[in-house]
């Protein structure tokens, strides 16, 4: 892709199957909606260091990609980004994000066991880490106050320590965690569903 592009438009490699690399410019700010949705042999992508946003199933069941490194100046991850990317195993999320969308990495059942969510976040998307079966631990972001449904259901944690403020839990918030102990703040007035 040459140098002078700073966008990647709705669907501009979807289903384009065969890529397995692509070399992204390094202007790059902002990838658009299911850009690279279901490019099922796409094994790892390098993102500028100006990238901002990744739009709505940008990544979306790009089942070979292993790694990603989100740039530091990301604020915002779509619905469904990184829905089913089975064979990711690493993330590592900026201090600038502020978003993460609906089911973001839903299913990425590879997904390295430690996630820190930094503190800048503002928004978790419902189910953004639903199914994420090698998660066992989580640092949420210390302001965070609500837990949205499905947020880690169905990954394997272990632990997690809930933020001072935080007022509600979602339904299926944690469902089929093996949590041994989990202590929630006196601030907590709602505790969803399963």
């Amino acid at each position: 892709i040459p140098a002078s592009v700073t966008s990647i438009g709705e669907n501009a490699f979807g289903y384009c199957s065969g890529i397995q690399s692509i070399e992204l410019p390094s202007a790059l700010t902002s990838i658009g909606d299911q850009a690279f949705y279901q490019c099922r042999a796409l094994e790892s992508i390098d993102l500028s260091d100006t990238l901002t946003s990744i739009g709505d199933q940008a990544f979306y069941r790009c089942y070979a990609l292993e790694s990603i490194d989100l740039s530091d100046t990301l604020t915002s991850i779509g619905d469904q980004a990184f829905y089913q990317c089975s064979a990711l195993k690493s993330i590592h999320l900026s201090n600038t994000l502020t978003s993460i969308g609906d089911q973001a990495f839903y299913q990425c059942s590879a997904l390295e066991s430690s996630i820190e969510l930094p503190d800048t976040l503002t928004s978790l998307g419902f189910a953004a880490f639903g199914g994420c079966s090698a998660i066992t631990s989580v640092t949420l972001p210390k302001n965070m106050a609500s837990i949205p449904d499905a947020a880690f259901s169905r990954a394997v944690l272990e632990e997690i320590e809930l933020p001072p403020n935080l007022v509600t839990i979602g339904n299926s918030a944690f469902a089929a965690s093996p949590l041994t102990s989990l202590e929630i703040p006196a601030t907590v007035t709602s505790i969803g569903d399963y």
